[in-house]
C-alpha cells in the first residue's frame, strides 16, 4: 500500500511539472503571436504610407511624438539588415513589404497552431490532475 501510495505522489508530481512546462509554452507561443501582430500592423502601416507618397503625413520621430512632413514620389529606403538601407522604387519597396508580410503570416498560422496543441495538451493535463 505504502509504494502504491508513493507512486501517485510521484506520478502526480510529474503531471504537475508537464503541466507547469505547457503553461510556460503556451505563455511563449502567445508572446511570439502578440509579436507578430505588431510586426503585420507595421507592414501594413507601410503599405499605406507608400501608397501616400508624395503627400503630406504624420512622421514618428519618437517617444509618440510626430510631424507633419511630405514624402517624395519615386523613392524609398529598405532596410536590409544590420543597419544598413538601400534606395529602391516604390516598386521594389511595396514587393519588400509584401515579401514580408507573407513570411510573417506564414510564421503566425504556424505560431497558433503550435498554441492551439499546447491549449488541448494543457486541457487533457488539467483533466488529469483534477482526477
Amino acid at each position: 500500500m505504502k509504494r502504491s501510495r508513493e507512486l501517485l505522489i510521484m506520478e502526480n508530481n510529474a503531471l504537475e511539472s508537464a503541466y507547469q512546462y505547457a503553461q510556460a509554452r503556451a505563455t511563449e507561443l502567445q508572446r511570439q503571436a502578440e509579436t507578430i501582430q505588431r510586426l503585420l500592423a507595421e507592414c501594413i502601416s507601410a503599405e499605406a504610407a507608400l501608397k501616400n507618397a508624395g503627400r503630406e503625413s504624420l512622421v514618428p520621430i519618437g517617444a509618440g511624438t510626430f510631424v507633419p512632413a511630405t514624402t517624395r514620389k519615386g523613392s524609398a529606403l529598405i532596410e536590409v539588415g544590420s543597419g544598413f538601407c538601400l534606395e529602391a522604387t516604390p516598386e521594389e519597396a511595396a514587393a519588400s513589404i509584401a515579401k514580408k508580410r507573407a513570411q510573417l503570416e506564414k510564421a503566425f498560422d504556424n505560431v497558433q497552431r503550435l498554441l492551439e496543441e499546447a491549449s488541448r495538451e494543457l486541457m487533457g493535463l488539467e483533466e488529469k490532475l483534477s482526477q
